[in-house]
């Protein structure tokens, strides 16, 4: 990054293309083709490319002929990234019968926002214990993000400090992202105390 700012400050360098990519959750791969063409009546010989981090030059056009089209494909690897993102493809390049080299640039830029983490708002665990059905949990778990507006559960995992082997049932509820979820044991446990975590995966990351 610092490398690309550089050869910007330093470098009389001619901007090709921006490509705003716009908002995406980090981790996403992003892929853009930059299409140039050689506006002169001489052959461009591209003699030097490189990219700046998270930014991959997938292939290049070595030459390119004159008032001909060139690719240059790439994709942008955001994960560990967030925020407002702008990296840059640099090109040094010849025009047939110069010794002058020129430069180039495309730009890509976006925002990349980190994982929605899910705010558990109410959390109530109740025991139940009637005759003759067995012992069971039964959980009340809310979602919010300013962010994302629809949650759905797709795996709940429970850990405890002794094992004991779980059925668990998601039931729906009236209100808008909020989920009752019953957790029973196989088996009536045995006397005791115990101590349960649970862990709840959702279809936002």
């Amino acid at each position: 990054m610092i490398l690309f700012l550089l050869l910007f400050l330093l470098n009389d360098v001619e901007t090709k293309e921006v490509y705003d990519f716009g908002e995406v959750l980090t981790e996403k791969i992003v892929p853009h083709t930059f299409i140039f063409q050689n506006e002169s009546l001489r052959k461009i010989k591209i003699i030097n490319i490189s990219s700046t981090d998270h930014l991959e030059i997938l292939s290049f056009p070595e030459e390119i002929e004159p008032k001909g089209i060139g690719e240059i494909n790439v994709i942008l690897n955001t994960k560990d990234l967030a925020g407002n993102i702008k990296r840059g493809v640099n090109i040094d390049y010849l025009l047939e019968g110069e010794e002058d080299i020129r430069k180039a640039r495309f730009i890509i830029e976006g925002v990349v926002h980190k994982p929605v983490e899910a705010k558990l708002l109410k959390e109530e665990s109740l025991f139940y214990n009637y005759y003759p059905d067995p012992v069971y949990l039964f959980y009340q778990v809310s979602f919010y993000s300013d962010k994302v507006s629809e949650y759905k559960i797709e795996g709940i995992e429970i850990s405890g400090e002794k094992k004991v082997d779980f059925k668990k049932e998601i039931i729906p509820s009236k209100e808008k992202n909020t989920f009752f979820i019953k957790i029973s044991p196989e088996k009536a446990p045995e006397i005791g105390q115990y101590s349960f975590f649970l862990a709840i995966k959702t279809n936002v990351y």
